[in-house]
């Protein structure tokens, strides 16, 4: 139906919009720095959650859910390029398992925290309270947050493509990187069906 529909597409607005942001942040940090595009990042999320607690048609709750989408890009791309400066190779690899654990679990938790709250305070509020959280967070961020990447690296937009044409034509980058997207691509698959599932089969 309709609701089923406008679930897919709220939610593929912001995979997609995660999708392209991740493709510009990595570079962005590298020439300007891994905080600023941090704080702009969050920025960002805060204003598409607020925008999607006010939104007053579809058109605007799909745009706000972009623009959302535009600021969570920035959380795995350059939260992890931070830890890359911080961490030596053997360093890097123990804490992105902490990090994978965690990224595991969230997605696993977050459809049962989210309908409860959705039927407890409503979709508005708990965009609201999303964009509370996030706000306060980027203020922890703006006083908090220390530079990790002090060299920059000056690059066009021409050296860019290059360098994703050299990723890929490296074979072994790109066997790594199909695994990847098929099991990310999974874990997507399974976060747009829960809510269908809630609204369809649990009446939620």
């Amino acid at each position: 139906g309709v609701s089923d529909q406008l679930i897919q597409w709220t939610i593929g607005i912001v995979v997609l919009a995660i999708a392209i942001s991740g493709i510009f942040y990595g570079a962005f940090s590298d020439r300007f720095g891994r905080r600023p595009i941090l704080i702009l990042g969050l920025g960002l999320f805060t204003i598409g959650s607020i925008g999607s607690a006010f939104s007053f048609n579809i058109t605007f709750l799909l745009l706000s859910r972009f623009i959302q989408g535009l600021g969570a890009g920035v959380a795995w791309t350059v939260g992890n390029a931070c830890l890359k400066d911080l961490f030596d190779e053997k360093g890097y690899a123990k804490v992105m398992n902490q990090v994978h654990a965690v990224a595991g679990i969230v997605p696993a938790m977050a459809p049962f925290i989210g309908s409860y709250l959705g039927s407890l305070i409503g979709w508005r509020a708990c965009f609201g309270l999303i964009a509370l959280c996030s706000a306060i967070i980027l203020m922890i961020k703006f006083f908090r947050l220390p530079e990790t990447h002090h060299e920059r690296v000056r690059l066009t937009f021409k050296d860019m493509l290059l360098s994703y044409g050299d990723l890929f034509k490296n074979k072994k980058y790109l066997v790594y990187l199909t695994i990847k997207v098929l099991a990310v691509m999974l874990l997507l698959v399974e976060i747009s069906n829960v809510p269908l599932i809630f609204v369809e089969y649990k009446g939620v």
